[in-house]
Formats: C-alpha cells, sequence, structure tokens
C-alpha cells in the first residue's frame, strides 16, 4: 500500500476470476478457526487494521479458504450480503446463475479504508484482485515422472517414452533443448504424428 500514514482496514473477500468481479460462494477465515458439521455458515471476509510500514508491503499468514458445495452456495452469498460486502458494487446473483459459478478458481479481493489524515474518517480505495487461484486436483501442473531411454542417436529416429500425469492429447508438444549458462541454445519439437497416448 504505496503512501500509507495511517492506520487502515483491510477487508479481504472471495470474488469470481473472470470480471465483472462478483462475491464468491468461497470464503476467507482464520485459520485457527474451528468449524464443526454445526457452525453457521460464516460471512467470508476477515478484517484487519494495519499501521503504516516503512517498505509499504504487508503479509497476511493466518488465513485459509473455505470452499462452499454446491448445495451451500445461496446460503454463502446471502451471508456475504447481510455483511455488506460487494467490492464492485455488482448486481445479486440471480437463481438461474448460480449454477455457472465456477467453484474451481477464485480470486482474493482486498479492499483498503484508511483514515484520512485530516478529517479522521475512514474512506476506501479502489479494491484490487489477486490471480487466479485454482483447485489442484482439478488444475493440476503436468509432471514428467520418468523419461525410458535417456539417450539416442544425433540421427534421430529413436522411440522415447515419457511418463507423466494426465495431460491432454489434443493440446501436447515435445520440446528438446539445450540450455548453456541459463541461455536455450538449440531447440527442437517433436513430430505430434509420431506420437502415441496410452493410459495406465
Amino acid at each position: 500500500i504505496t503512501g500509507l500514514t495511517t492506520y487502515a482496514r483491510v477487508l479481504i473477500s472471495c470474488v469470481t476470476k473472470d470480471p465483472p468481479y462478483r462475491p464468491h460462494p468461497h470464503c476467507i477465515i482464520h485459520s485457527n478457526m474451528e468449524l464443526s458439521n454445526d457452525s453457521p455458515m460464516p460471512n467470508g471476509i476477515i478484517q484487519l487494521l494495519i499501521a503504516p510500514n516503512a517498505n509499504d508491503e504487508f503479509e497476511f499468514n493466518d488465513m485459509r479458504l473455505l470452499c462452499a458445495r454446491r448445495g451451500e452456495i445461496r446460503e454463502a452469498l446471502e451471508c456475504r450480503k447481510k455483511a455488506g460486502v460487494n467490492p464492485f458494487n455488482s448486481p445479486d446473483w440471480e437463481e438461474s446463475e448460480l449454477k455457472a459459478i465456477d467453484l474451481k478458481t477464485v480470486r482474493l479481493c482486498f479492499q483498503v479504508f484508511p483514515i484520512h489524515p485530516t478529517m479522521g474518517e475512514y474512506f476506501s480505495l479502489p479494491p484490487v484482485v489477486t490471480q487466479p487461484i485454482h483447485d489442484k486436483k482439478k488444475y493440476r501442473p503436468i509432471e514428467i515422472r520418468d523419461v525410458i531411454k535417456k539417450n539416442g542417436s544425433v540421427h534421430g529416429g529413436n522411440s522415447v517414452t515419457v511418463i507423466c500425469n494426465k495431460i491432454t492429447k489434443d493440446d501436447t508438444e515435445v520440446m528438446f533443448y539445450e540450455e548453456k549458462d541459463g541461455k536455450v541454445v538449440w531447440r527442437a519439437y517433436a513430430n505430434p504424428k509420431k506420437f502415441r497416448f496410452l493410459k495406465t
């Protein structure tokens, strides 16, 4: 927060991945907050009071994401509405729109309310959102687990078997490259017509 000279209130909530950003049913809660099946739905926001900092940087560690299930969407959004949190003043969700909410991706929204240095009252800065946060189970990064036959002729023609986690057949490229001093000095792409995909 650049140029902060007074105390400020920070409000953190979840919004949808795509603009116009709207309240998302997932909740931000404190890490030490204990919840049971009988616990009421939290309002899904965290509020913090921060003091001016010499380097303008602030770190928030004591929080975690609580994911709403499909059947809890309406209740979670109602809790957010009662708390009066709608960073971008977007319209309320219609019942017909709830099924379209992506529960696998969310952004965090930070709202900052500094105290005005002369008037002594809180005022709001424009809200800021993070990059999308994806569910690792759905958007798991591709990993190469092993390569069978790790060398071959410079003339090519060798078959190479690469073992990796789930990939998309129609959206895969294989690139071979050589790196020296942190720079790629040579690269070549495998012929996709020769690819064979085998499930284990």
